[in-house]
């Protein structure tokens, strides 16, 4: 059993005893304090759920203002001193209650127990992979993995859907439009690994990268912390003979009144750059408009520029 379960259970139950005495309980004052108890408890489990705010305003509003005006009010009023003088009529009820609510929660921790719940982290997820064509000079492409089909007709600037496949080793394959793989030999092949939970983008490069033609980018689908922040990933796929690398620099030129925004600087041929960016609000065509410009020529930057939509 985990530690996040274990401390669940106890913290559950320490909730459920302070709401059973407090309503079984003769003095007002011992409810007042049982309740409170009960409200610890829950800002303790707000606290489990990564939600501090909501734990603090527990404590503070509930815990700390409103049961120390029901104590005042109840010392005030003297109903501390107050108790019933008969309760023949109900004396069953109070054993009763403790027995549902024992059982209740003994038959809640079975089923926690068997369910085998054991970490709040997701389980791995399959591996998804897609192509991307950036060589002008390649022909439309069929694109097999471990001679399987993984989609056809991929012409230059396009993009295959994600699809996805068991983790392991695979040889990706690249073939002639139509070409039979048993009969015709691959125009590129390459060894491609595959890991649980992997995003991969296989891109179809114009020039080698480290002798492959086959450059690999790994994406990220783990939350961000801000909802109106977006992922993006740049690649360097410019042809480029230079011994440089042919450094660019990547920037966003959407809003022609202002001065571009830089995103990327001195990124070389094959080279691969995450970038946070915000979220179009729901008044715009969330559509940026990106601009690659030679190293240290962004301040000559002019409308004119070549620009790519993303």
């Amino acid at each position: 059993m985990g530690i996040e379960l274990a401390l669940f259970i106890l913290v559950g139950s320490i909730a459920i005893f302070g709401a059973v005495m407090m309503l079984i309980s003769e003095n007002a004052v011992h409810s007042a304090l049982f309740l409170i108890l009960n409200f610890s408890a829950i800002a303790f489990l707000f606290l489990m759920l990564d939600a501090p705010f909501l734990a603090m305003v527990q404590i503070t509003v509930y815990t700390g203002a409103i049961m120390v005006l029901f104590l005042f009010v109840i010392m005030l009023l003297g109903a501390e001193k107050v108790l019933t003088t008969s309760r023949q009529a109900i004396s069953w009820m109070v054993p009763a209650a403790v027995g549902v609510v024992v059982t209740a929660l003994f038959l809640a921790t079975i089923i926690v127990l068997e369910s085998e719940i054991e970490t709040t982290e997701p389980e791995p997820t399959e591996p998804l992979l897609r192509i991307i064509h950036a060589n002008s000079e390649v022909v439309p492409v069929d694109a097999y993995l471990d001679g399987e089909l993984l989609a056809s007709d991929v012409r230059f600037s396009e993009g295959t859907e994600f699809a996805e496949y068991d983790a392991g080793e695979y040889t990706l394959g690249l073939f002639p439009r139509d070409a039979d793989p048993e009969d015709a030999a691959p125009l590129i092949s390459e060894p491609v690994f595959l890991d649980e939970g992997d995003v991969v983008s296989l891109i179809v490069m114009p020039q080698a990268v480290e002798d492959r033609l086959i450059l690999r980018v790994d994406g990220n689908l783990t939350a961000l912390e801000d909802d109106k922040t977006a992922r993006l990933t740049v690649v360097n796929a410019l042809p480029c003979l230079a011994e440089d690398g042919c450094p660019i620099t990547i920037a966003d030129i959407t809003d022609p009144d202002k001065d571009p925004r830089q995103f990327t600087e001195g990124l070389v041929y094959g080279g691969i750059a995450p970038v946070e960016i915000l979220r179009r609000d729901e008044y715009s065509d969330h559509r940026y408009t990106l601009a690659a410009y030679e190293a240290d020529t962004l301040e000559q930057a002019t409308g004119d520029d070549e620009d790519t939509e993303n």
